[in-house]
């Protein structure tokens, strides 16, 4: 088995007795390792299947984020935090019946809906109409003080003009229904928000009509989502829409309807990208092996790491999110590049002339060491992530972390039995007569499409001097460009430019858009607050007012803060005296004659009823409570904040304003009320991105320099060529950084991945490069290159495709990960394959050493 040949393997006799008995059982019973792999992976598929998805942004956080955990307690006290839209419509009738009928139907619909049970619909509402009818008996007790001071005073001199004449011999002002309706009715009042024809959530020409759901069904839970579709459904079909007019029609929408229809695009959305960048690794295998058997030798194993991945993550996490999801393609264009690197090896020692087993030790002698480098340097990389407090990055790099280790192990165990089984089927090395065509080809066919040549050829052309000089000048120059760029703050700050293409948007989206100009904000985008008593809610809404007041005109936080208690007037007993002494003199002057029957019939719609009495939260009636009532029935303790009219909520930096006014409010005993929401959720997010950022990008970097430096620290040039991998990676990444500037790139909670995993995977082609450099002794550079670099540079394909896939998928966020992770590979690739060889070679030329052609 060449025992000649230096070796680091072989200085280790437990690795080497390892190794040959684990050769000798995949050559000689490769049947057994066979059934090892279907005993193994028959469960780890059905593991894998029951993986869920999570598409909500909130399982990127940590569970023990504040927002994370209030949004929890708050989802479990409401009627629900989620909302479920129905948009009923009809067409237009000349005779404007329409508006009458479409509000029949909403009437006859809403007991329905609201039948369906606490379970389902926490609460359902078409419109104010409660509210108007309750506060229009009582609209006055919500003037101030003064102001009903100022109606009594004048309606008390002109009674005493009507009884007593006048002693001053001027007129006081008449009480009409003009002037009633203007001081008691709010007639000179400017309306703010949408209309509400008749109290109803109507638009404009009144052909739709809106009924808000809240519902205690979380976004993202697909199972309960269409469940609760179908039960709506039910309810609007039991009253038989058609029967009130035969264009009636009808729509859903609202967080759990957009959130059911993303979880579907984002499913299909993850088996297209998997799928894609599956097909386009075997392919480009095929191109440099052009065999298929070693293809499907290198697809099967990989396979089988890729489903012990996934079925693991189904034990030790058990979902996926937005970001872990899309990890099927990049763990298999990753983990196949330690297969790559066996087959290369051993395809060379049989065109050597070694036989079957000698071929399989060789690949083991030679790559076990560096690909089992490169895949603790990758999963340092991804487990640099997973020692952060974002969620979103923790499993993300959790699995990528395990997941190289056991693609690593599938390699090395699964596709030598592979290969073995197809070897005794059609052997793949005969002698052949080289003057035929077809054994030319069949010669091509052995040695492969030779990828590293075009590497090598540079490297026979341009002098080694001018390609070190000018990589390690251009490398300092990036450091400066990406410097700068992390200085002028490269986040992106645009929802827009994460989300899924609006190139089809769907219906529910659409009716989304509309919803918000016929509900007010307040209804579909407002943010609840809970408190723990209701002493604390005044407390709460004097602070949250205060910051209002004290934000800049153009950097208002947010529009309006209500709670129920906005629904009751504060100095009623002084109020209701005022009103009613006041309601009690216009009686008498409407007995006196002075105010006209005609006048009287209109006037008195707008006075204080006679049996005015004083109400607090608990007297308000039902439907006029049910928003801020809990589950068990308390009232009260529910404040809603709406964001501001005129900013967009897909504004991160708006968000992370508004979140910032509510998401800790300290009330003046020193008690804090704790806010969450969509709101709080971004910009935890953001917060966690930017804090958690320089800890991942520090440890991956340094965690991949020791496991280089383990890795290297025995055997020829030790600790200096560890510092060769490293410098190597270095020119790769400061391009990296550079790039991001020039490309105007970005940096988002997704694509950043790009960055701490590229220090893992990109170290793989330096580590390959210096590896067989070690090997095969001084001025073997260029035939490194020529051989080895034509692995790397598959390697680095695989991978690369890996990403390139993710620019299939419709979300944005995903597609600038996929572009920010090629940039990466592509820099360290160049590095690792041009500058880092020049660099090789003159320090063979100071040694002394020619380098061979």
């Amino acid at each position: 088995m060449d025992p000649e040949r230096p070796s680091e393997g072989q200085a280790d006799t437990f690795l080497k007795r390892f190794f040959t008995r684990l050769v000798a059982w995949q050559v000689e019973r490769p049947f057994q390792v066979l059934l090892l792999a279907v005993l193994l992976t028959i469960p780890s598929i059905l593991l894998a299947k029951r993986l869920e998805l999570r598409t909500g942004f909130e399982s990127l956080l940590p569970e023990n984020k504040p927002s994370v955990q209030e949004l929890k307690r708050v989802g479990s006290r409401t009627a629900g935090v989620s909302t479920f839209i129905v948009v009923a419509e009809i067409d237009a009738r000349p005779d404007g019946s329409h508006k009458q009928i479409l509000q029949r139907f909403g009437d006859a619909t809403l007991p329905k809906l609201r039948a369906i049970g606490p379970e389902w619909v926490g609460t359902a509402e078409n419109g104010v109409q409660a509210e108007q009818e309750f506060l229009r008996k009582r609209q006055a007790l919500f003037l101030s003080l003064e102001k009903i001071q100022e109606i009594h005073d004048k309606v008390e001199d002109r009674y005493d003009y009507e009884v007593h004449g006048s002693l001053t011999g001027e007129e006081p002002e008449k009480v009409t229904r003009e002037s009633i309706e203007k001081e008691l009715g709010g007639k000179d009042k400017a309306q703010a928000g949408p209309p509400y024809p008749d109290g109803y959530y109507m638009n404009a020409a009144a052909t739709k009509l809106v009924t808000l759901i809240r519902t205690p069904v979380a976004t993202g839970d697909l199972k309960r989502t269409s469940e609760l579709i179908a039960r709506v459904k039910a309810a609007i079909d039991s009253v038989d829409p058609k029967s009130f007019d035969p264009s009636m029609r009808f729509g859903f929408t609202g967080d759990v309807v957009v959130g059911a229809e993303q979880y579907g695009v984002v499913k299909n959305d993850l088996a297209h990208v998997g799928a894609a960048g599956i097909a386009m690794i075997l392919f480009v295998d095929w191109l440099f092996f052009l065999r298929v058997r070693a293809v499907a030798a290198m697809g099967i194993a990989i396979g089988i790491g890729v489903l012990w991945t996934f079925a693991i993550t189904r034990l030790a996490i058990g979902h996926l999110n937005t970001a872990s999801g899309f990890l099927v393609s990049i763990v298999f264009g990753n983990g196949i590049n330690f297969g790559i690197l066996l087959r290369a090896r051993y395809n060379e020692a049989r065109r050597e002339g070694l036989s079957l087993r000698d071929a399989v030790w060789a690949g083991y002698r030679d790559t076990w060491r560096p690909t089992l480098t490169a895949s603790v340097a990758a999963g340092v990389g991804y487990v640099s992530l997973a020692t952060t407090n974002f969620r979103g990055f923790r499993d993300f790099g959790a699995i990528g972390g395990y997941g190289m280790l056991l693609c690593w192990i599938a390699n090395y165990l699964f596709m030598v039995p592979l290969l073995v089984v197809f070897e005794r089927w059609s052997p793949t090395h005969v002698h052949r007569d080289r003057k035929t065509l077809w054994s030319r080809v069949e010669a091509f066919i052995d040695r492969g499409v030779p990828f590293g040549v075009p590497f090598a050829a540079v490297l026979r052309r341009v002098p080694a001097i001018l390609i070190a000089v000018v990589g390690i000048g251009t490398a300092v120059a990036a450091g400066v460009i990406a410097y700068r760029y992390v200085k002028a703050d490269p986040l992106e700050y645009k929802l827009s430019r994460l989300e899924n293409d609006p190139g089809a948007p769907s219906a529910a989206s659409q009716l989304g858009d509309e919803v918000g100009g016929i509900t007010g904000r307040t209804g579909q985008d407002g943010m609840a607050i809970m408190v723990q008593r209701l002493d604390q809610v005044k407390p709460l809404v004097t602070e949250l007012k205060r910051r209002w007041e004290a934000a800049p005109g153009d950097k208002k936080p947010f529009s309006k803060v209500v709670s129920l208690y906005d629904l009751v007037p504060d100095q009623q007993d002084e109020k209701i005296k005022l009103l009613l002494d006041t309601r009690a003199k216009i009686d008498r002057i409407h007995e006196l004659g002075k105010i006209t029957d005609a006048d009287w019939k209109d006037l008195e719609k707008f006075l204080p009823p006679k049996d005015l009495k004083p109400f607090g939260i608990m007297e308000l009636p039902e439907r006029v409570a049910r928003p801020f009532t809990e589950k068990d029935g308390t009232r009260g303790r529910i404040v809603f904040i709406a964001p501001s009219e005129k900013e967009s909520v897909r504004d991160v930096r708006y968000l992370r304003r508004w979140a910032d006014s509510y998401r800790e409010v300290k009330l003046p005993n020193g008690e804090v009320i704790i806010g969450s929401g969509r709101a709080v959720i971004f910009a935890d997010m953001i917060e966690s991105v930017m804090s958690e950022s320089p800890k991942a990008i520090t440890l991956s970097f340094l965690g991949t320099a020791l496991v280089v430096l383990f890795a290297f620290s025995k055997g020829r040039y030790g600790i200096r060529a560890a510092a060769l991998v490293v410098g190597g990676l270095l020119i790769g990444i400061t391009w990296m950084g550079a790039s991001y500037s020039l490309l105007g790139t970005k940096i988002n909670f997704l694509n950043f991945i790009a960055v701490p995993i590229t220090f893992g995977i990109g170290v793989d082609y330096a580590i390959n490069v210096v590896n067989r450099w070690r090997l095969d002794g001084p001025g073997s550079v260029i035939h490194t290159v020529r051989e080895t670099g034509g692995a790397v540079m598959l390697c680095s394909l695989t991978t690369i495709l890996g990403y390139l896939a993710l620019l299939r998928s419709i979300n944005a966020a995903v597609r600038s990960f996929g572009t920010a992770a090629v940039i990466g590979e592509l820099t360290c690739l160049v590095a690792a394959l041009i500058v880092l060889p020049a660099i090789l070679i003159l320090i063979d030329r100071r040694a002394g050493v020619k380098e061979q052609r």
